[in-house]
């Protein structure tokens, strides 16, 4: 059974169970998997992002496959694709959209016509070739999931309104949805009104190409911590490579696409109300898997809190070392003062000895934690687990934070990467067997 059909036999007047929904978006992902063969990691990063409403980063040369794991994604869920060709001359009204002089029955007529930005999924294809101006234009809507107009009405109390990124067609289905019964409600979710930006579907797939820089703009550190993800997409094995060419060189011709469900609620707006409705089940209900995580187990909680303060400790004695001594002994002195009689907890300094802590610059902001444990949370679900374990921060981790932590020019040199220095912060976070009772208890990390 297609993820169309799934969806679309999913009960659609209340709550859900959620191993329900688990088997949906798994069939979703596996769905992608077998048109774009050999890249599983890629697949599951996008799936995450959509659903818990991030954007993802992917750096490979062409060819892997990025464009094509984008429309089959978006094919599959029933929305609309917009692809972005980036080029360095690009102006941010291509991307937004303009004004428009037509001319109807010899009258000139000005009319805005939206930008390729409205879609519920924008590939922005070689994001390195934007220049400032255009990751401007771009940034707010990543942000924000708004776009501001110059030509907006103006209210004396609001100032300029915004417009959501909904796409035009998508907002005539919601106005139609409303027009016959309000409010409507697709698994318990109500139907999002086009106006409210916080819950506007929307996912940005950003591709770039790490060997060709030639008219090329480095994307600013404001703009790669807008993405939850950024993979690097390594070339496909060898054992794919029959399977590939059996696929592109002899296509047994694809299928069509599944018939609308017997409601009037199109698919797209069914994925939608399935992937809030796993989010609010994850991440904002009471007693989910998030709320859990930060009352049942903080001694998880402060080794995540100590990776990203570790990932700021700069050991070459050149940066202001004081704010990073003052924020680390504040830490242990808490974790001390609450810790069980005769627990041990890591030893810190054997990971500050390391040598990649000599090439740090800056490490990652509270939006990394924050999209960590969100990731974190999305891959438990994946896997069927209903807490949150040390595996799963671990297994999201070098996705999350490889764009977030910036080391110096002399670290390339040196041999040192930035996937080197998180492998040596999961340190903190060791696979063992009784971590999960371990983590149960608030721990004293000794710091000597």
């Amino acid at each position: 059974m297609s993820f169309a059909e799934t969806v679309a036999n999913l009960p659609s007047g209340g709550s859900i169970d959620l191993g329900l929904c688990r088997a949906a978006i798994k069939g979703l992902a596996e769905e992608v998997n077998d048109e774009v063969l050999g890249q599983p990691n890629m697949v599951r990063r996008i799936v995450q992002a959509a659903l818990l409403n991030g954007h993802v980063l992917l750096e490979a040369i062409p060819g892997e496959g990025k464009t094509t794991c984008a429309k089959e994604f978006a094919r599959r869920c029933g929305s609309f694709m917009s692809r972005i060709q980036i080029m360095p001359d690009m102006m941010p009204s291509e991307l937004i959209g303009r004004r428009v002089l037509f001319l109807h029955k010899s009258k000139q007529e000005l009319k805005w016509v939206h930008g390729p930005i409205f879609a519920p999924v924008v590939l922005a294809d070689e994001i390195n070739r934007a220049s400032p101006r255009l990751q401007a234009a771009l940034l707010e809507a990543m942000q924000e999931r708004q776009v501001s107009r110059i030509d907006q009405e103006r209210s004396e109390e609001e100032g300029y309104r915004p417009e959501t990124v909904y796409l035009p067609r998508h907002r005539r289905d919601l106005e139609g949805l409303f027009e016959q019964a309000e409010p409507r409600a697709c698994f318990g979710i109500l139907i999002p009104d086009p106006d409210d930006s916080n819950r506007v579907p929307f996912t940005v797939i950003a591709t770039q190409n790490p060997i060709e820089m030639e008219g090329t703009y480095p994307l600013s550190e404001a703009q790669t911590d807008r993405f939850m993800f950024k993979v690097v997409v390594d070339p496909v094995e060898a054992t794919y490579h029959k399977a590939i060419l059996k696929k592109n060189l002899q296509p047994e011709g694809r299928t069509p696409s599944s018939p609308t469900p017997c409601d009037d609620i199109p698919l797209w707006l069914r994925t939608a109300c399935l992937f809030e409705y796993v989010r609010n089940e994850l991440l904002v209900k009471q007693g989910g898997m998030l709320d859990s995580f930060m009352s049942d187990k903080p001694g998880l909680l402060e080794r995540i809190s100590m990776v990203l303060t570790l990932s700021h400790f700069q050991g070459d004695g050149n940066a202001p070392a004081g704010g990073f001594q003052r924020r680390l002994d504040a830490l242990t002195k808490s974790w001390a003062a609450s810790a069980a009689a005769g627990s041990s907890g890591p030893l810190v300094n054997p990971v500050l000895c390391k040598p990649h802590f000599n090439f740090v610059e800056s490490g990652s902001s509270a939006r990394g934690l924050i999209d960590w444990c969100r990731a974190a949370c999305g891959e438990a679900f994946l896997e069927g687990d209903d807490q949150l374990e040390r595996k799963h921060f671990r297994a999201v981790a070098t996705d999350v934070l490889r764009h977030r932590i910036r080391l110096s020019p002399q670290a390339r040199a040196d041999h040192i990467t930035v996937e080197g220095f998180i492998q040596e912060l999961m340190e903190l976070l060791p696979e063992s067997a009784n971590a999960s009772v371990e983590d149960r208890r608030t721990e004293q990390i000794r710091y000597v």
